[in-house]
């Protein structure tokens, strides 16, 4: 079996790591699959939260065709105040469009920004040349939406000294001596775990202010940080200095139904009658481009948020409690991994090459996704998958690459 970190086909960096997640498959049982970004529960098998398995159980044929065959207008109105509620709590005006996922919004919202005569167009100042920011590293289908939408991407380093920083999101902006689309992550930052802080979000917000650049947010994992409205902090920020911006949230991610893409493009508008503007121009768009959100997953987070939504806080904090404790018992265990696990939710970056990963997998079957180019360190880890009964032998395993990892921390310093 190979036990190469890339496929044998020219390949996007998503495709790498699903293609890694594919071999630690393969590995069998006992491997440490530390891969893509969903759950896993206490005996290794794929995290269901129990609010969504039990309105699972109780949907019928009855209701399942009301889910498959009620009208997108429906769906698309109160899969979006659902969200809307969990993540404001206060009253806002957000036209909105529910997306095939978070991929799905963010691809929607890039597409509407430039598309003729929008009134977000019109009133952000945003031409067809207008650049995308994306901050480095990042998850990669952001750079790659951004591309296929027409944007040119430039890239801002986002770690100094191992820490999440603006400093050259400024500086990158600043240069380009023009506004610019920022594509930022709210919370839960894929690959590091490492999130701004409320002070660096309130001064990137007016340095938007002074000059005119847009936020874009992506919201993944609403939930797995803070409380969800806690989450999406940012947006409030931006929004209390009149900064306009669009947020694109994943909703399937934070329900544990990944396969059931359903997420939510917003424009933040400013009034009511902008709103209205907005949603009527939104919803023109989906015509030409259809990223309609899966029905039946839009449905079941309507159904589970409605009837079950205190449970679904409690699963939440759960998650957190239990990503916590795996943090901890690994700084207390890999004392070389602190720098790299002080961060939030269930992701951590270390500073591995492709080389020491390929000799994880083969001797220790640990399998990691890699970012970046093969001879950078760059590994993200996903805490969601390691399990707290295997934690000593995780550790016992990953022993024989310490000195490796030495080595790459003095090559990314």
């Amino acid at each position: 079996m190979s036990i190469s970190g890339q496929p044998p086909y020219e390949y996007q960096e998503t495709d790498r790591i699903f293609y890694v997640d594919n071999l630690a498959r393969k590995a069998g049982k006992d491997a440490f699959n530390l891969t893509t970004g969903t759950l896993f529960n206490k005996r290794g098998g794929p995290y269901f939260a129990e609010p969504v398995h039990d309105v699972l159980r109780k949907i019928g044929p009855s209701i399942l065709h009301e889910a498959m065959y009620e009208s997108i207008t429906k769906r698309q109105a109160e899969f979006a105040q659902v969200i809307l509620d969990l993540l404001f709590k206060e009253e806002i005006h957000a036209a909105t469009f529910a997306s095939h996922g978070g991929s799905g919004a963010l691809r929607y919202l890039l597409e509407f920004m430039k598309s003729k005569d929008s009134a977000f167009m019109q009133r952000m100042k945003i031409t067809k040349d207008m650049p995308v920011i994306v901050p480095d590293p990042s998850w990669p289908n952001h750079e790659i939406i951004a591309e296929q939408c027409g944007y040119k991407v430039l890239k801002a380093q986002y770690l100094d000294n191992n820490e999440a920083s603006i400093e050259d999101i400024i500086d990158v902006a600043s240069d380009t001596r023009r506004s610019c689309i920022l594509l930022l992550q709210a919370a839960c930052h894929n690959p590091t775990g490492k999130d701004l802080t409320v002070d660096q979000w309130t001064e990137l917000a007016m340095f938007c202010a002074e000059k005119g650049h847009i936020p874009l947010l992506d919201i993944s994992f609403p939930g797995f940080v803070g409380e969800p409205w806690e989450d999406a902090y940012p947006s409030r920020i931006f929004s209390k200095l009149g900064v306009g911006h669009a947020v694109g949230v994943s909703a399937s991610k934070a329900y544990c139904i990944q396969g059931w893409r359903a997420g939510l493009a917003c424009i933040m508008s400013e009034n009511e009658k902008q709103r209205q503007l907005d949603q009527s121009q939104l919803t023109q768009l989906s015509e030409a481009l259809p990223l309609h959100a899966d029905a039946l997953g839009a449905f079941t987070i309507r159904r589970v948020q409605k009837t079950r939504g205190g449970q679904m806080l409690k699963v939440w904090r759960d998650i957190r409690l239990q990503h916590e404790t795996r943090r901890q018992m690994l700084h207390e265990r890999i004392p070389e991994w602190t720098p790299y696990l002080n961060g939030n939710a269930h992701f951590v970056l270390l500073p591995y090459t492709q080389y020491t990963l390929n000799r994880m997998q083969k001797n220790a079957k640990i399998y990691l996704a890699k970012f970046g180019a093969d001879d950078e360190p760059g590994a993200r880890l996903n805490l969601g998958r390691l399990q707290t009964s295997r934690m000593d032998e995780f550790v016992e395993k990953i022993q024989p690459y310490k000195e490796e990892f030495a080595v790459n921390k003095k090559r990314s310093a």
